[in-house]
């Protein structure tokens, strides 16, 4: 039975979202203007408060306030072909927001908004420079991106939101300071 409220398009964005003061990155999988799936390893509890920040390509960072409707999770021994995530209930958004998902419903791809007036999130700690290798899953290529983020399990996620389908991570490797 489908519970959504509004149409979701499918829309791969890089996210940030907080929850009391910890910061979570992830991979904004689809959204509406009343909700949004956010892939992450993180997992709140049903009813958390968030604050997202989504970062369309090419465009201003757009924000706006949810709730955690739901958690899904993935078994351990699926989590090489399945990846787990919250879905969120749009509590209160900008107009940007709202022009965002109508610019992905009509061409399937998120067109730049203009820049924001939402409130900023509070600083944070910038976290640890790592090297993450990752290589081609049907393929020879292999790819190494620098990421910086407060943990090796952080960085994975960031460097899995950079990288598109059919590519895996190999190793995360802190960098010296």
């Amino acid at each position: 039975m489908e519970r959504r409220r509004a149409d979701r398009s499918k829309q791969r964005l890089t996210c940030e979202f907080v929850i009391g003061d910890r910061r979570h990155p992830g991979i904004v999988l689809d959204l509406s203007r009343t909700g949004l799936f956010v892939q992450t390893s993180a997992s709140p509890p049903a009813g958390e408060r968030v604050r997202v920040k989504l970062r369309p390509p090419g465009g201003a960072e757009v924000e706006l306030e949810a709730s955690i409707a739901r958690r899904y999770a993935v078994p351990a021994r699926l989590v090489s072909v399945a990846r787990g995530g919250i879905g969120l209930r749009v509590e209160s958004a900008s107009d940007d927001f709202l022009q965002l998902v109508a610019s992905i419903g009509r061409t399937g791809q998120a067109a730049p908004p203009r820049a924001t007036r939402a409130a900023p999130l509070p600083p944070s700690n910038p976290g640890s420079a790592y090297q993450v290798r990752a290589r081609q899953t049907s393929g020879s290529r292999s790819r190494t991106l620098r990421i910086t983020a407060a943990s090796e399990r952080e960085a994975k996620v960031a460097a899995s939101a950079e990288l598109d389908e059919g590519w895996e991570i190999l190793a995360v490797d802190p960098l010296p300071a």
